[in-house]
Parts: structure tokens; sequence; C-alpha cells
């Protein structure tokens, strides 16, 4: 996937997560907050499930492609993208029990609406699908017409 599509992405949601939040607000400070939490949480989990994706399955490369892979995407030190059990296993542990145990204690915080966090998880989720297509027809489009 090209760095910079991925650095797009984080940008779109990222923004669409800070207009909900802004709107949210209107409903009051724990609507809002839980819109944000959501969409952070959604943003970190899905960027911590590329890591583990990565990490398990290497970063594929096209044939005699020398340059390094992008930069968000490159794992910790492993030279050249290759699979590593380590690192996978590390992000397993740090999406799982630490991400969730996060989650767990957020739901205990009476300023966060749960009905806010599955809006702004919802926002991410959403803007994410919106975008890919997007991009897809894009990308399609261009090489249809040879551009």
């Amino acid at each position: 996937m090209n760095e910079r599509l991925v650095t797009q992405l984080w940008w779109v949601t990222t923004g669409a997560v800070g207009f909900a939040t802004l709107i949210a607000w209107h409903w009051g400070k724990g609507m809002a907050m839980g819109v944000f939490a959501g969409g952070l949480w959604n943003l970190v989990s899905l960027w911590c499930l590329s890591q583990l994706l990565h990490a398990w399955l290497g970063t594929p490369r096209p044939a005699g492609h020398q340059s390094r892979p992008p930069q968000l995407l490159r794992g910790s030190g492993q030279g050249g993208g290759q699979p590593s059990r380590r690192r996978a296993i590390a992000w397993l542990l740090v999406k799982f029990p630490l991400l969730y145990f996060i989650i767990f204690r957020v739901f205990q915080s009476p300023e966060v609406s749960v009905l806010g966090f599955g809006v702004g998880f919802t926002i991410v989720l959403g803007v994410s699908l919106v975008w890919w297509v997007w991009q897809a027809k894009r990308m399609g489009a261009a090489h249809v017409h040879g551009s």
C-alpha cells in the first residue's frame, strides 16, 4: 500500500472524528467525549491491526523493487519487511489485552457516553470504507483511461 494513501486516510478519518466531536458537543460533553474516544480508539485499533498484519505476513514488494517499505507500514528494524513471529506476538499483546483494557476503563467513566463511543467508532469505519471505494474507483478510472 502506498504510504501517501495511508497518510491521506489517516487525515481524512481524523478530520471526520474531530468534526463529529464538535457536532456532538451540541448534545453535551459526555456525548462529545464518547465520539472522540470511540473514533480515537478505532483509529488506534486499526493501526495496531495493520502493524500486526505486516509483522505476521511481511511487506510484499514487486520483484526488483529496491526502495524501503513505507514508513507507517515498516516493521521495527526487521530487514526488508520479512514476517516476524516475535513482532506479530508483540502487536497481538498491544492490540487485544492493552487496548481492550483501556476501553474497559474508559467505559467505567461517567464522563463518556457509550452511545457517543459507538458513533465515533462507526464514523471511522464508514469514512474509511467510503474513502477506499472512492480511491479504488479513481485508480480504476485512471487505469482504464491510461492516465
